[in-house]
């Protein structure tokens, strides 16, 4: 049996879920802007673990629903980003009890540009570098590291499969009649520039989520909490603060 994951007292919870590329270092740069009192919880989604096989949203969110089940909390702060966005969605809907708030950046969900399709098996270096770049407002965080590390998965025929499946069960699974149904305070931040889920995505969210507030991040793309990690956590802080007065 897997022990609980504990908290400080008068601690809140927030579990940070990351997209199909990403990782728990995507939140690095965002911890220290957080409030003081909450308590990150950042796991690294297997997606293209070779002991796991989470080729769907359905598979994705069992194994996540897990992970949140196990923290020894009555309620939870829920934060993704992209494909951790949606999955970060449908909890909130699933778990309603225990959420207590959520915060969603480039969610996918309704729509967005995926990785549904790869020209051929080992697609050349530019092409990888240029669905990179659409990720960033700023080119500079495609460094060679990215790169290298979606070569691996696109490379790889295992991974490039598992990829092209769960971006297909992406698409498929339109949250947009689920969202009604999402009652905690929810904050929207999303990057004006997103060449993913665009602007249009952000404001659908906005109006179908009626406890929510929508604030767009100027000279930012898909990932406005590695690019604008000071302004992401003002407008964090900014909105849980509105909140506690309300509460």
């Amino acid at each position: 049996m897997v022990s609980a994951l504990s908290i400080p007292q008068k601690s809140t919870p927030i579990v940070m879920l990351h997209g199909m590329f990403g990782g728990p270092e995507n939140w690095s740069a965002l911890i220290p802007h957080l409030p003081r009192n909450w308590y990150p919880f950042i796991p690294r989604i297997p997606f293209f673990d070779d002991e796991i096989s989470l080729n769907s949203i359905s598979a994705v969110f069992d194994y996540v629903q897990s992970y949140c089940n196990n923290i020894d909390s009555d309620h939870v702060l829920l934060m993704g980003n992209s494909l951790g966005g949606h999955i970060a969605a449908l909890l909130a809907v699933n778990i309603t009890k225990q959420v207590r708030g959520l915060i969603l950046t480039g969610s996918s969900g309704l729509f967005e540009r995926g990785f549904t399709k790869i020209p051929g098996t080992r697609p050349h270096r530019e092409w990888i570098y240029d669905k990179c770049c659409e990720v960033f407002f700023d080119s500079c965080h495609v460094t060679d590291a990215l790169i290298q590390s979606v070569q691996e998965v696109i490379y790889n025929r295992r991974k490039a499969r598992i990829l092209i499946q769960l971006a297909k069960s992406a698409k498929r699974d339109n949250i947009a009649e689920k969202l009604t149904q999402i009652i905690c305070p929810t904050l929207l931040i999303w990057g004006k520039q997103d060449q993913i889920t665009h602007r249009e995505v952000a404001s659908e969210f906005h109006r179908s989520i009626s406890n929510s507030a929508l604030v767009f991040l100027d000279n930012c793309g898909h990932v406005p909490m590695m690019e604008h990690p000071a302004k992401f956590g003002h407008e964090v802080a900014r909105w849980w603060t509105n909140c506690n007065r309300k509460g």
